[in-house]
Order: C-alpha cells, then structure tokens, then sequence
C-alpha cells in the first residue's frame, strides 16, 4: 500500500520553508508528492517539529502550491465508472488503459435502439488547474441510437458526477470537453483534514499527463509567470501531451498533434501518412485507418493518394471487413488522382465485384461493376470470366 511509505516533511529547501506530502493513497488516486511554501518566509517557526505536526502559524497562514503529482492505475480507473450515476440514454460506461491511451466503451440506448461504442479521452489542460477531457474518435457498433455528440456529451456528464462540486461550481463542459478539479479533493484530504489552510493555486498548470505502465501520471507545475520570490518556475509545456514514461513525446501522440495543427491539403496529408504508419507500428489499426481516410481527403494527384487507397484497402481485408474493403477498392477506382490506368482501375472494380459476389452475396450488384470495369478494359479476361460465372 502507497500509505505504508507515507511522508511529510516541513523543512528548510533552497532558502524557504517547503511542505511535501509523498505517497498517499487516497483510493481514487495515489498522491506521489505535493508542495507547499510560503512566499516571504524563509525559516520555520520556532517548536516546529520535521514533520510539521504541532500547531503552528503556517498552518494558519495561506500558502502557494507549487507542484502534484497523481497516479491513478489500472483498478482505479475502473472502480471511477463502477458507481457511476449513468446519464439518460448511456446504459453502461467503463474506462480502460490500452496503446497508451485512455480509452472508454460503454452503451448507448434511444427510441428502442441500442448500441455499444469504444471511443478515446483527449487529457488536456483546462482553466487554470483543471483537467480537461474531450471524447475522440467514437466507434459505433451497429446503427447508432445517438448522434456522435450526444455519445460524447453523455460520457462527459457521467464521468462529471465523480467529482464534487469545487470551489468554482461543479464540473463544467466547455468547447465539448469536460474541465475537472481533480486535486481539490485531494487538497481537502491532505491538507484541510489537517488542519492546514488551503494554498494558493493560481500560478498552478496541468503540464503532463501519461500513460505509461503504472497507469495515468497527471503533474501539475508552475507557469513560466508564476515563479517568484526566488522560486524558479517549471517551463511549460505547449498544452498538455501524451507522453511516455522515460519524458519523451511518443511519435504517435506527436504526430496527432501535428496533424491537427497541419492546413487543409497536402501537408496535411502527408502528415497523416506518417501518422498511419506510427499507428500501424503500435498496432492500433483503428488509428491507422483514421489517418489514412485524412491523408487521401487531403492528398493531390500523385503517388501518395495512390499508396494510401491501396493501404486502406489492405487494412480492411485484414480487419475482415469486405463490404467497406469492397467500397474502397470503387472509391479508389474512381479517384483521378492516383493516375491509375484504365486497365488498372477495371482490376479494382473486379476485386470489388468478387467480394460482393462471394463474401457480400450481392451477385446484381457485382454485375454492374463488372460491367464498368469491361467498359474501362475490354480485354480484361478476369472481368469477362466473372461476368460469364454470373450469368451461367
């Protein structure tokens, strides 16, 4: 248990009076160190013990906090969803570690309908220090009750019933995006509990949140403006990151970022390519096939739109998926860009016309692109042998 390894100290650091509490479990979270000082005051009041116990003037006095770090692992995040109050039209919600990100799957219920959804949480930094969570890339099994928004807007209002109410009002939704206090509770257990007045927050940023083996590692950290008194503040970051445990941004979490800073067109296709590929490398297909949709909605004529339509393809008759393999392999027949052949074009409409023959059962259907691509390639045998199979 974190409790067991349990420390707080009040000592000299650096020239000023510093407060650290280090490795408290508080159920939700582990609380891995938070500091304290007092700005003008460089030594400690006189009986203070180490551990700061006796009643003191500093407990009385308002002090700033200048860093937290907390931990939540795999158990805790799911025990956060299990008592959950669920929102009207989610019947259930779960939350879950996977590739490195936070990841949430639940069901979805309106007019008679249900469905069930995974979709991804964007951590990022809100007002002042709170956390901010944005609902991404939702997957939808079957006809979806809900519009996408609604989905997102559901999952936002529950995970907001986890928190009371702060100082500010309860959790809020702005832009989209859920804004949590998550240290608040964690302030009143520690320190409030305690008998310690509550510290100045107002400098205080969310600067990091990962997700590495041990679970989610949120640390907050002074502004570039808020270092005073002598006290040097962290350098911020540019918003929030994904990160990985040893401080380096992970190639994926980069190139999301880029892609989304990326202008329409094709830089922002060939942002999206590298972006597939990262995906492919962590084996997150889902992601993969995202970003390959982006890069050929943005690509111009050439080479790459080309390489991007045959992945597509690939990926989704890997994932055993024909129908939408199938209405890839038209799109890509169709698309002028690639510089495709007409020969090469009617091979597409032929494997297209082979998967709505034999996997889809759609013999009407694999007629016509038959047709098309006889019309494209007179010569081609394949096209001709399948259209013959079709009508014998």
């Amino acid at each position: 248990m974190a409790d067991a390894e349990a420390a707080i100290a009040l000592a000299l650091a650096d020239g000023r009076v510093l407060l650290t509490i280090e490795n408290r479990d508080l159920g939700p979270a582990v609380v891995e160190r938070v500091a304290v000082d007092w700005p003008g005051v460089s030594r400690l009041p006189p009986g203070v013990d180490e551990n700061g116990h006796q009643p003191n003037g500093l407990r009385r006095r308002r002090g700033r906090l200048l860093a937290a770090n907390l931990l939540v692992d795999g158990p805790r995040l799911k025990l956060l969803t299990e008592a959950t109050s669920l929102p009207e039209g989610l019947t259930r919600i779960a939350l879950t570690f996977e590739k490195g990100r936070v990841v949430v799957t639940g069901g979805v219920t309106a007019a008679g309908r249900d469905a069930d959804f995974k979709a991804r949480l964007r951590l990022g930094a809100g007002a002042g220090r709170r956390l901010r969570i944005a609902v991404e890339d939702i997957r939808i099994q079957g006809v979806p009750p809900l519009p996408l928004s609604g989905i997102a807007s559901a999952v936002l209002t529950a995970l907001g019933r986890q928190l009371p109410p702060d100082v500010d009002g309860p959790a809020r939704i702005v832009e989209d995006g859920l804004e949590l206090d998550v240290l608040q509770p964690a302030l009143d257990e520690l320190l409030v509990a305690e008998g310690w007045r509550l510290p100045s927050s107002t400098t205080l940023r969310l600067h990091s949140a990962v997700v590495s083996l041990r679970g989610l590692e949120l640390a907050w950290g002074e502004d570039a403006a808020g270092g005073a008194d002598g006290v040097p503040a962290p350098t911020p970051e540019a918003g929030v990151s994904e990160r990985t445990r040893q401080g380096y941004e992970a190639p994926v979490a980069a190139l999301r970022r880029a892609l989304e800073d990326a202008p329409r067109g094709p830089e922002r296709a060939v942002v999206a390519q590298k972006l597939a590929a990262a995906c492919e490398r962590v084996t997150d297909e889902e992601g993969a096939l995202e970003a390959l949709k982006i890069c050929i909605e943005n690509a111009g004529p050439g080479q790459l739109v080309a390489t991007a339509w045959r992945r597509l393809i690939e990926l989704y008759a890997r994932r055993g998926d024909p129908h939408a393999a199938a209405k890839a392999l038209i799109a890509s027949a169709d698309d002028a860009r690639t510089g495709a052949s007409e020969a090469e074009r009617a091979a597409a409409l032929v494997a297209a016309a082979e998967i709505l023959r034999k996997r889809l059962a759609l013999p009407a259907d694999a007629g016509m692109l038959l047709e098309r691509a006889i019309a494209l390639d007179a010569s081609s045998i394949e096209a001709l042998e399948s259209l013959e199979s079709l009508t014998t």
